[in-house]
């Protein structure tokens, strides 16, 4: 087996529309992740989330697995390997853990086509049944898992040597901080920076304010929330057509971002 396959109970491959499949351990042949990292994800407006993300995944379902699934929505219409070849949107990937241990959930490279799919997930089976997926932005499927020892019985499982021998991987998930001296404090303050950042870099659009407040904050060239706080109630009030309610409507959004307005100097 290859790495991380002996220490799960099962994943969860889940798709942009949010429906999902479950796969079994003993359904998975291979399952390999490489280039792990922690990344701070924007979830809206006022929350932020530190998340896990893989730039490569490369993984074998055994064809015991081609099953009706029942999980949600239309799935159950289908068969497991159909909806994934149909689709190709895998986004995250839930990997659940033996033991009681905690569960990890990767984020995938995702990037859509005009169709609605993952460009960066490429699928395909041999002629055995077994559906292999590979998620990179860079790999390509046919030269990392090619199709003629896929296809050979007796070699399909050398394809696999070349993820076991990598010396550069780790062995384990990082559920952890990477930085295993870093205090809670410093966690903290590292976060809350990183929050600063995001919120910083948000657009007035994004802000989903009132017309007019929005067209007022942008004739005077205030275009993201970085700008807007190193303004004072005092400098919004000076904008043509923007009265007291434009400036309840700012206050409020800043205040649930946990940020304000620049206050008057005395």
């Amino acid at each position: 087996m290859s790495l991380y396959a002996d220490n799960i109970s099962s994943i969860m491959l889940i798709f942009k529309n949010l429906e999902h499949i479950e796969i079994k351990r003993e359904h998975i042949g291979h399952f390999y992740i490489d280039n792990i990292k922690r990344k701070i994800k924007t979830l809206a407006i006022n929350s932020i989330r530190d998340i896990l993300s893989a730039e490569y995944v490369a993984m074998e379902i055994c064809a015991d697995a081609n099953q009706k699934n029942a999980a949600t929505n239309d799935i159950s219409q289908q068969l497991s390997f159909e909806r994934i070849l149909r689709h190709n949107d895998i986004c995250q990937i839930l990997i659940k853990k033996r033991g009681g241990r905690k569960n990890v959930r990767l984020y995938v490279p995702y990037c859509e086509d005009e169709y609605d799919n993952n460009i960066n997930q490429k699928s395909k089976m041999n002629e055995f049944g077994d559906l292999y997926i590979l998620i990179s932005e860079t790999a390509d499927i046919d030269e990392e898992l090619p199709d003629e020892i896929l296809n050979d019985k007796h070699r399909r499982n050398s394809v696999w040597d070349k993820f076991d021998n990598d010396d550069e991987v780790c062995t384990e998930i990082p559920v952890k901080e990477e930085n295993c001296t870093e205090s809670a404090v410093e966690r903290e303050e590292r976060k809350k920076k990183a929050r600063k950042m995001l919120i910083n870099e948000i657009t007035i659009e994004e802000l989903d304010l009132s017309t007019r407040a929005a067209n007022g904050l942008k004739c005077t060239e205030i275009d993201t929330v970085g700008d807007l706080i190193l303004k004072t109630e005092e400098d919004l009030m000076k904008i043509k057509n923007f009265g007291r309610k434009s400036l309840k409507e700012v206050i409020h959004k800043l205040g649930m971002m946990g940020v304000s307005l620049k206050t008057d100097e005395i």
